[in-house]
């Protein structure tokens, strides 16, 4: 299966680091969904809004919680912080993991620690324990809308789709302009045919940014027997320079 990583380490107060990607195609085993994700799915669909018409609608994560601004961690607790940060650009994971570890310990109220800690677990696979630091990380700051992106994305690598889809929402809703959040909002709509118009409004936003969004769009114009369409996002995704890097080697 193909997928999108969608994980950013926190680095400092007022910006992200990106995580490394893959694609993501769409789970054909959604179609029949439980009692539980029928009523999910049927709350979500009558909650979500419109997306914004222009990036200027709402603040972005740019626009720092105020329980980030607040807290005022240890010098020591950051130091390691930052050199777990330093770890994790360098894809040392374990290193990383027990830097951020060791900062939560010293700081029990360091959010941003609990958020990379959950990152570095999650790229070695650690999700359940990755989903406990995200929710940990959520408690202490629920503003911070990369919390809740993240937490999303862990759920749905362990096929937990139902819990993923409040967290996607909640990170669209903190930061209207997160191509990553509308995309992973996008592939959950897309499992359902009745959702499927929300699926491409959010996949459609992300595609700026996210060349597997067309990828994804591509599966559902399929789908639906929109050959035109789904020939149109494919062209679209082969001329991103990540395909025709990937092609090259």
């Amino acid at each position: 299966m193909k997928r999108i990583g969608v994980f950013l380490l926190l680095t400092t107060s007022h910006g992200w680091s990106q995580m490394p990607q893959t694609p993501w195609t769409l789970r054909p085993g959604w179609n029949s969904p439980t009692p539980a994700q029928q009523d999910w799915f049927d709350a979500m669909l009558a909650a979500t809004a419109p997306l914004p018409k222009s990036e200027a609608a709402a603040a972005s994560e740019a626009s720092v919680s105020l329980a980030r601004l607040r807290h005022n961690p240890p010098r020591k607790a950051v130091r390691l912080f930052l050199e777990g940060v330093k770890l994790g650009r360098a894809g040392k994971w374990p290193g990383a993991a027990a830097d951020f570890e060791r900062a939560t310990a010293l700081d029990p109220q360091f959010s941003e620690a609990y958020g990379n800690l959950g990152t570095s677990l999650a790229a070695m696979g650690q999700f359940e324990q990755a989903i406990s630091d995200f929710r940990h990380a959520i408690e202490l700051d629920p503003a911070t809308a990369a919390h809740h992106l993240n937490l999303a994305y862990s759920l749905m690598r362990l096929n937990r789709g139902t819990d993923a889809g409040p967290e996607a929402r909640a990170a669209v809703a903190l930061d209207p302009t997160n191509a990553k959040a509308h995309y992973l909002l996008g592939v959950l709509f897309a499992q359902r045919a009745e959702s499927r118009n929300f699926a491409i409004q959010h996949l459609a936003y992300a595609g700026r940014e996210l060349p597997e969004a067309h990828y994804v769009l591509a599966q559902i114009y399929s789908s639906e027997g929109d050959a035109r369409a789904a020939s149109r996002e494919i062209e679209q995704y082969r001329k991103q320079p990540e395909y025709r890097e990937k092609k090259a080697r």
